[in-house]
């Protein structure tokens, strides 16, 4: 049964069930069948009630309902359950896992997840960040441990230098794909390739943290990636080189020409754009919206134009709302109440730290305006607490 018709007949059978749900759960398996259409067997039944006596949710069961109906060892799906529970699953965990991958529930305990959760264990991360591993990337347990995962960790080792290392890499947000992919066939071609246009080991194994998706794409797109960014004037000495690589990696052809023209409209010349792009190649991959977001509101203030602003292409990186409009606002009402001798260059409002900018700006006009005041305390006072001494905004060079 499809998951589309098991949603269909779920949500007539809630309509249909006369009683209400019993502790937030229908009763018996009206959840995930009509009886005209498919009459439940034995083992549905006993997974399901094994299922919520693990604490799992309705919804989540009801999701998995077509490949649930398929388990024939309701035993086999209580160990599987009960280990994961043992080994740092949470509740959320489950409810995730069984959501997104319910066929693990039927996978062999001692030949396929206990292997991957020693070796796991072996290289020294916790029960939780398993969890997690496992939670948003349950097919890395079925990889082969022979053939994948050894080899990969391996491979991984000789980068980095040492296994927690490697740990501290598979915990980060979509680094599990190492233990996946073939690196022989990706990882280890893209990381020559990059060496040989300049790009230093460091700066490859930090972009191995930040971006594993990139690290591991097809060589052959690494390498039409890098002649885009030559095309593009992008030198090869620069620290931005291994960005601009990257965010042309990150887009389609037309969703760069779609970046491309935005600023073209705004009445940037194209030699203009590419300084841009070869000075801050990150400011492109951001958003259409977030663009025209962080123009209007700087066009707002009515203090910059839109050549001035893409003097500073880092801004189209800065949060509107936690950055750039509480500080602007500051700096509107100082002005307004003459207590602002010379207004700041645009990097010293979006580049200053939090403190240096309420040092500066905030911290000497902290009584003398209401609205000042209620600033700090919205946007300010959670992530900084307040100096022992402050400067006044007059001796912050122009």
């Amino acid at each position: 049964m499809n998951l589309q018709l098991c949603k269909r007949l779920i949500l007539n059978a809630v309509r249909n069930t006369p009683k209400p749900f019993n502790n937030h759960c229908p009763s018996s398996h009206v959840l995930f069948y009509s009886t005209s259409e498919l009459k439940p067997t034995t083992e549905t039944n006993r997974i399901f009630d094994l299922l919520r006596n693990h604490g799992i949710a309705p919804e989540a069961v009801s999701s998995a309902a077509s490949v649930l109906s398929e388990l024939k060892n309701p035993e086999k799906c209580d160990s599987v359950l009960s280990f994961l529970k043992e080994n740092g699953f949470s509740k959320t965990h489950l409810e995730k896992l069984v959501n997104s991958r319910p066929r693990v529930l039927a996978a062999s305990l001692d030949n396929t997840i206990k292997p991957k959760f020693q070796i796991l264990q072996y290289l020294g991360i916790s029960a939780p960040d398993i969890a997690n591993i496992i939670t948003l990337d349950p097919l890395v347990l079925f990889r082969s441990v022979d053939n994948r995962v050894v080899p990969s960790i391996m491979v991984l080792k000789d980068i980095l230098g040492s296994i927690s290392e490697v740990a501290k890499l598979l915990t980060k947000p979509a680094c599990s794909l190492f233990l996946r992919n073939d690196l022989e066939k990706n990882l280890l071609p893209n990381i020559k390739i990059l060496r040989s246009c300049g790009v230093s080991t460091d700066r490859i194994i930090r972009t191995m943290f930040m971006s594993p998706r990139f690290v591991l794409s097809r060589p052959e797109k690494m390498q039409e990636w890098i002649g885009m960014a030559d095309k593009l004037g992008c030198d090869r000495n620069s620290l931005m080189f291994i960005y601009a690589v990257r965010t042309l990696g990150s887009m389609s052809s037309a969703t760069w020409e779609v970046k491309w023209d935005l600023f073209r409209n705004m009445g940037i010349p194209e030699d203009k754009m590419l300084w841009m792009f070869q000075k801050k190649p990150q400011a492109f991959a951001v958003s259409d919206r977030k663009i025209k977001e962080v123009v209007k509101v700087l066009l707002d203030t009515g203090k910059y134009d839109v050549e001035y602003i893409t003097d500073e292409p880092d801004v189209f990186l800065c949060s509107v709302e936690k950055r750039l409009k509480p500080r602007l606002r500051v700096l509107d009402i100082l002005e307004s109440k003459d207590l602002l001798k010379q207004r700041p260059r645009l990097s010293t409002v979006y580049k200053s730290s939090n403190e240096l900018f309420v040092k500066w700006f905030v911290f000497p006009n902290l009584d003398k305006d209401p609205e000042i005041k209620l600033l700090y305390e919205n946007a300010f006072a959670k992530v900084i607490s307040k100096p022992k001494s402050s400067v006044s905004s007059e001796d912050i060079e122009d």
